[in-house]
Formats: C-alpha cells, sequence, structure tokens
C-alpha cells in the first residue's frame, strides 16, 4: 500500500465530527471546571512560571481535511475547538507557497505543502473571532508562527494587522525575545491579547514591514529527550534550576510521517504529563487532543476530583490528600503553606483560620502563598511530607465572589472597554463560503445564503454583516435587516433569511462552540448551510441540530481593502488640521498644490483661522460655493497668515496657500471657531466594476458625468462635502448637479458650478445608492441599466431599483 492510501485510510478512520461531545464537556465536565480555575491561579506569574497549555501543529486537524491535504493530521478538532477546550499556545506552520502563505507540514523547501492547504489568514481569523467574544476578553493567546515564509514578511504583517493590530502586545525591537518576567496580566493590563513567536528572522528582510514590531524571536527552550520524575526533573538540558529560570516546552507528534521518517519524541501520556506538570514545564504540545482528555485531567495539579463543591459556605482552600485542593469553611483551623523570598515552600509551626494566614507566615519571617503551578505545588507536598502534616491552608478563596476563586496576591483587571464601533467583515465559514443575500436584495423575506467571498468593492456589501450588543447580525445593504429565523421556527431545517429588526429571539445569535451562531429561541441549534458537506455557491442557509461541521463554523473574514480590523475612519473634523505641501501651487484657490478645507461651522461667532508653517502662507477664506471672502499673506507671527472674521453659522471653504509656488513643507491649519475637515478625494465605483468619469477630461459647466473603466487619474476622483455635495477633484469647485433640477427618469447628471440647491445635493441611501436631495425616490444611475449599459454610459437619475448602475462605493 502507499504511503498516500495509507494515510488515506488512517484519516477515514477519524471521527472528526465529536463537538456536541465537545459542548457537553464544557458545560458538565469537572474535569472543563477545575483546568479553567486553574487557568487563572498564574495570571499575575511571571511568564516563566506560567502554564501554558499548547498543542502542537494546531492547524494540522482532520476538521480542515478534504482529498488534497492534512491527510496526515496531529488534531482530530478545529483551532477553535482546541481553544474552546483551554489551548492557549498554538503553532502555526507558516509557508510561503504558490503565491500565498498557507498552513502546512511541510519541510523547509515547503515539499508537503498542497494548493489545498488552508491559509494562515483563515487560522488568524478563526483566533480573532473567538478571542473577540466578550467572554474571552480575559484571555490571552500565544501563536508560534513557525517560520518558512521565504522573506514575505510584508505579507505576513498584512494578515497580522488586518486582524490583530489592536491586540498585539508588541516587540521593543526587532528579534527581541517575549519577557521571561512579565505576566499574562501585564499584556492584559496594556489592552492586548496576542503574543507572537516567529522563531529568529533577518531584521534587515522585515524592515519596512510590522514583523520586528509584532513578533518575538524567542520564547521557549525545548528538550524533547525524556525528563525524570520530580524532583530530579533532568533531561539533555533541563533540570530544575534552569525549569524554573526559563519557559520550557516538550512536544510529541503523532504523525505517520514523522514515524516512518523522522524520529518523533516520547508520546505524552497521561502518566508523562503528570511528570511534565510536577516539574513545571511551561508548554506541553499535545497531538490528538480531544475532549475529557486524560492528558489535560493529568495537568491538574490544583483541584481534586468534584472540588470544589461549594457546600456549606465553603469559600477558602486547602492542600490536602493527595497534595491536592478542596474548599472548606474559612472557620476551620489548618496550619499555612508559606514560601520565603526566594521561593523555598513550608509549613508554618502556627495553625488557625484561614484569615489569620498572613499573620502567622508573616511573624516566622514568610508570606502566606498559594502555588502558581505543578512545580510549586509539588514542592508544598515535599514541605507538608518534612512537617508530617496533611492539610494546610493555602492563599486561595472564593470570598470576593462566589465560584470566582482567585490567589491573595492576583492582580485586578483593568481590561479595555469593548469596542463599541461599528465593523462591518463577511462571514465565512468553514467550507471558504460567505455569508451572502440572494439576488443582492434586502427585501423582508430574501433568503441568506453561502457564496464565493467576494473581493470587489462594488459587490462586496451583499457579504458585510455587523453584530450589535444584543446578538442581531446587520445587513450593510440595509442595516434596519437584520438575519431572523423564519417564523421563529426551531426545528430542523427552518429557514434563515433577511427580515426587519426586532428583539425577539429568533434573531438574537450567541455564540456556541466552534465559533457556531445559535439563535436564542432555540440554542441547540446552529446556523447551517443545506447540503452539509455537498453544500456549494447558492444553498441557503437554515437551522440544524449542532455537530460543529464546516458549515455551521462562521468567523469573521477581514476582506483584502481593510488594512486594519476598525476600518480607518476617514480624517475627521477637528479645530486643528496638520498636512503639507508637495510643489504647493503660490497663490492661488485652484491649484492642485494648495490643499481644500472645508470650515464648519455651527454657531454664529467671531473667528480666528491661523495657517502657520516654515514656509511662506497664504490663507483664502471661501464661501461654500468657492468664491473669496477675505484673504492674508501675513497677518500672523513672521509669514504665517492670520484671518480673523465675524461668521455665521455654515460652511465654509478655506485654501491653505503659499505665497511663491513650488514650496514642499508642513504646515498647521487651526480655528477657534468650528470645526476644519480636509477634503479627501477618492473614486467611486458602481456594480458593473466602472468608475464615475468625467466626459472628454472636461471641467467645464455641462460636462457629461458617465463611467468608465477604472484608473487613476483626477477625472475619477471626488469629494462628497457636508452638505452632500460631490466636487471633482479636477475642477474643485464644480460639482455633480441634476440637470435643471430635472426630476423624472432619464433626467441628466453633469457637471456644474456648486451652489446649495437640492440637486446637487446625494444622500447615502440603501445598497449604497446616492439619491438627490430633490427627488429622494430616484437615484443615481447609468443609462442602459445593469444589461446594456457600458463604458461611456451616461449618468441620470432613474427611479431607485438597487441594480449594479445605482451601486457606488468609494474605492482607495
Amino acid at each position: 500500500m502507499s504511503l498516500i492510501a495509507a494515510l488515506s485510510l488512517g484519516l477515514a478512520s477519524i471521527n472528526v465530527l465529536a463537538t456536541e461531545e465537545i459542548e457537553t464537556y464544557i458545560s458538565s465536565s469537572w474535569q472543563y471546571k477545575a483546568f479553567e480555575l486553574q487557568s487563572k491561579i498564574d495570571l499575575g506569574s511571571p511568564l516563566r512560571e506560567a502554564t501554558i497549555p499548547m498543542t502542537h501543529n494546531s492547524y494540522n486537524a482532520s476538521h480542515y481535511g478534504n482529498l488534497g491535504s492534512y491527510y496526515d493530521p496531529n488534531h482530530i478538532h478545529s483551532i477553535t475547538e482546541q481553544l474552546d477546550m483551554g489551548v492557549r499556545l498554538l503553532e502555526l506552520d507558516s509557508h510561503w507557497f504558490n503565491d500565498d502563505i498557507l498552513a502546512c507540514h511541510g519541510t523547509n523547501d515547503h515539499t508537503g505543502c498542497s494548493v489545498y492547504d488552508g491559509q494562515i489568514e483563515e487560522r488568524i481569523g478563526e483566533i480573532n473571532t473567538w478571542l473577540r467574544r466578550s467572554e474571552n476578553a480575559d484571555q490571552v493567546v500565544f501563536i508560534y508562527i513557525e517560520d518558512h515564509l521565504d522573506n514575505h514578511y510584508a505579507e505576513a504583517s498584512l494578515i497580522l494587522d488586518k486582524y490583530f493590530a489592536d491586540k498585539i502586545y508588541t516587540t521593543p525591537s526587532c528579534n527581541a525575545q517575549i519577557p521571561l518576567d512579565i505576566s499574562k496580566a501585564d499584556i492584559l493590563q496594556a489592552g492586548k491579547q496576542v503574543v507572537i513567536y516567529g522563531g529568529g528572522y533577518d531584521c534587515n528582510a522585515a524592515s519596512g514591514t510590522n514583523w520586528g514590531n509584532y513578533v518575538f524571536s524567542g520564547f521557549f527552550n525545548t528538550d524533547n529527550s525524556g525528563l525524570s520524575a520530580a524532583p530530579d526533573c533532568s533531561a539533555n538540558s533541563f533540570n530544575p534550576s534552569y525549569i524554573k529560570a526559563n519557559i520550557t516546552r516538550v512536544y510529541e507528534d503523532s504523525t505517520t510521517l514523522s514515524s516512518l521518517f523522522g524520529d518523533p519524541p516520547k508520546d505524552i501520556d497521561a502518566d508523562y504529563m503528570k511528570v511534565l506538570s510536577d516539574c513545571g514545564i511551561n508548554a506541553v504540545g499535545l497531538d490528538q487532543l480531544d475532549y475529557n482528555d486524560s492528558r489535560h485531567g493529568a495537568a491538574i495539579w490544583s483541584w481534586n476530583i468534584n472540588e470544589p463543591n461549594g457546600g456549606n459556605n465553603e469559600n477558602c482552600a486547602i492542600s490536602f490528600e493527595p497534595n491536592r485542593l478542596a474548599d472548606v469553611s474559612c472557620s476551620q483551623s489548618y496550619q499555612f503553606a508559606c514560601s520565603d523570598a526566594q521561593g523555598n515552600w513550608s509549613v508554618s509551626s502556627g495553625s488557625g483560620a484561614w484569615q489569620d494566614g498572613q499573620a502567622i507566615c508573616a511573624a516566622e519571617g514568610l508570606n502566606f502563598d498559594m502555588p502558581k503551578n505543578g512545580q510549586q505545588n509539588f514542592q508544598l507536598g515535599q514541605a507538608k511530607i518534612a512537617a508530617n502534616v496533611g492539610r494546610v491552608w493555602v492563599n486561595y478563596s472564593d470570598l470576593e465572589s462566589e465560584g470566582d476563586w482567585r490567589p491573595g496576591d492576583s492582580p485586578e483587571l483593568n481590561l479595555s472597554p469593548a469596542d463599541d464601533g461599528i465593523v462591518y467583515r463577511q462571514l465565512r465559514n468553514g467550507k471558504g463560503k460567505c455569508l451572502d443575500l440572494e439576488g443582492r436584495s434586502t427585501d423582508n423575506g430574501t433568503s441568506v445564503h453561502q457564496w464565493s467571498c467576494h473581493t470587489d468593492l462594488a459587490d462586496i456589501d451583499s457579504q458585510l454583516w455587523y453584530q450589535d450588543e444584543q446578538g442581531r447580525i446587520h445587513s450593510k445593504l440595509n442595516p434596519n435587516r437584520c438575519i431572523d429565523v423564519s417564523g421563529s421556527g426551531t426545528g430542523e431545517g427552518s429557514d434563515i433569511h433577511l427580515w426587519d429588526c426586532h428583539g425577539g429571539a429568533n434573531q438574537q445569535w450567541k455564540r456556541g462552540t466552534n465559533n457556531s451562531l445559535r439563535p436564542m429561541n432555540a440554542p441547540h441549534m446552529a446556523m447551517d448551510i443545506s447540503g452539509g458537506g455537498n453544500s456549494t455557491d447558492g444553498s441557503d442557509s437554515h437551522l440544524w441540530t449542532y455537530h460543529g461541521g464546516k458549515t455551521q463554523m462562521w468567523y469573521w473574514w477581514t476582506p483584502a481593502h481593510y488594512t486594519t480590523w476598525s476600518p480607518e475612519a476617514q480624517p475627521g473634523a477637528g479645530q486643528v488640521l496638520n498636512s503639507s505641501w508637495s510643489s504647493s501651487g503660490g497663490r492661488s484657490t485652484t491649484n492642485l498644490g494648495n490643499p481644500l478645507v472645508e470650515l464648519i461651522v455651527e454657531q454664529a461667532g467671531d473667528a480666528t483661522i491661523d495657517l502657520t508653517s516654515s514656509a511662506d502662507s497664504y490663507l483664502y477664506l471661501l464661501d461654500a460655493n468657492g468664491s473669496t471672502i477675505t484673504s492674508n499673506d501675513d497677518g500672523g507671527d513672521g509669514y504665517n497668515s492670520r484671518i480673523t472674521a465675524q461668521l455665521n453659522a455654515g460652511v465654509y471653504l478655506l485654501v491653505a496657500a503659499t505665497y511663491s509656488s513650488g514650496q514642499n513643507a508642513n504646515f498647521t491649519l487651526s480655528t477657534n471657531l468650528g470645526t476644519v475637515k480636509a477634503f479627501e478625494y477618492k473614486r467611486l465605483k458602481n456594480g458593473k466594476g466602472y468608475c464615475m468619469d468625467l466626459e472628454d477630461e472636461g471641467t467645464g459647466n455641462g460636462t457629461e458625468v458617465h463611467q468608465w473603466s477604472c484608473q487613476s487619474d483626477d477625472y475619477q476622483r471626488w469629494y462628497q462635502d457636508s452638505l452632500g455635495r460631490i466636487h471633482s477633484k479636477k475642477a474643485r469647485f464644480k460639482c455633480v448637479d441634476v440637470a435643471g433640477a430635472g426630476t423624472g427618469n432619464g433626467s441628466a447628471i453633469h457637471l456644474w458650478s456648486c451652489h446649495g440647491g437640492d440637486n446637487q445635493r446625494w444622500i447615502r441611501s440603501t445598497n449604497n445608492s446616492f439619491r438627490p436631495a430633490h427627488a429622494t425616490g430616484k437615484a443615481f444611475d447609468i443609462d442602459g441599466g445593469s444589461t446594456w449599459s457600458t463604458r461611456g454610459s451616461d449618468a441620470h437619475i432613474w427611479g431607485y431599483h438597487g441594480g449594479k448602475t445605482q451601486q457606488w462605493v468609494w474605492i482607495d
């Protein structure tokens, strides 16, 4: 039998969809609850003393498998499920292959990689979705990127920018090591949740990217030679003092490929996990992690089985036989677990109630303490044996909040407030398809289905969604419509469609395991796609009993045109504007080298407007239509400009100019009245893929506005001001105008001198349409409609229908 056939046969025998059991494990298992409580014990400990549950080759899971990839898996479950089970250190082998960054189990020259392997961006998108869930706001995730990027750090950095830019704990310098003495609490207090380790890399190759800012080059030390049991805790390079002073790792490799052609490390079973835990190994990289895994059970050094049980006001913890914890009444009398400044453990000679611990340990020159890892717990056990004591108090309780067990020295977290900004993103499932509106319609009852993920800005908004605090998922095409379970159905096959947003439970979607979306009216069901594993483009969404398969796994996907998770807002209005000249246009209001700025005055008053620079500045104040009100040369200090004027409420224009042309300098424009906002010109692209353009590159009154192939020139660049008027960059005081203020279908759209009429004010509406304020039932449209319009077809207004020639999006 060939190796491929053998591996494929092995894959076929794996139960991929064991995720229902994971959900039961999380909700009702003692092991999971104890593991979760234990993860909070070392919150304030330096990382060299922390325990960071890990999986080896986390991405190589049969969950992602297909006929062309992951046929020799290290894991059963997805990365999201691994996180759900308590893993906090993920390993992603990242290969530059086929002009993309793939997660694959390959050699340094990428042998073993396949075009069918998953993208690193998919795995990062998964992690990001899990991390941004409100219940995970106090979690830190470590990511080990095994670097086979062939120096493609720019592309890799862009992925990190798009998802984690605001969450990454940044490096102090390129090629820095993760500090051993910071704690998980320190990372959270800094407003961060992601720490990335990439091994050594060339800083010169990473220059000009964020890789050196985001990725540490040193973290853990690995020794797979086999560790002896405590207290010896020795391997080729490990011993107790080394383990105490460093971040250490041991891992296993269960792949067939490794067993046939490599020298795999020692398998990690429950007994060996107990050895590693007692010795204080920080990161144990497991393969084939499953729910209720005995190895995670063996890693629990803290609570004894079925503890804490919370009975009879049992709010304080003791270490008892067999060197594990139990909760008891705080008024009982025991001796105390104490430590000295060097971390040595002993048992106090005095005894008392739990509250007496600090005083009694202090009287003996010690500190009332709680072990923070398996090594310290083992050492406390040795101290108990030496003192011939079976039960001692530890500094661990839930006195402040029932069920929230914390050591006495646990830091108080001041987490960053949740980001309440509206961020529209695609929802992508494990099949690589995006949640989409059928026919781009936003009518009530429109089917929500899956479709290949769009990348073109003109098409993408039918796949953009936002989830509010109530759990409702809004469509960007019409934010007043939400994803809804038809008729509040609760059975398998209940349709999912778009409907007016309301407060009903059939529109409230809660995240479940494996990033599933559960309707609150039927939380045992999940958003699914008809056809299951055989679903294709156009397959409708419906409810189905949760199974955790690819069609039930939904994660937020950041389209390529977003550079960060929170899209950069257009420059907002403020009282100070910092900008620059690049070959300024001298004393001119029309020259494009002189920036044009809106001055928005909400209340009449005396205005003082300053233009300051190292260059000799010249400032113009214009009315909203571009007529000069006044100008100034040296009214400020030195060669700086200053205008003082009494202004009524309204919109004005400022031109930041220079006395002489050709200047290159920075400047500051400030006002004491109102706010200033620079014109930022962009192109407008419609659903046909054409851009708004000026016919024959004209700029005179009456020049037709039409559609044309998108190109990078100023005849296709526009700015919409605060009055709703759309200015041409090539003719800055000319605006997009409905000819003669016509209101009928076919009324022409052309360029005209800016004025205050409603036929130049364009209102943003559904499906990214532009509606003229004098005829809001009409929309900016292209002659010939979606079927017959071609390059050069003229613009006009037409009754709103939402087709491609009425869909306009700002690009670059």
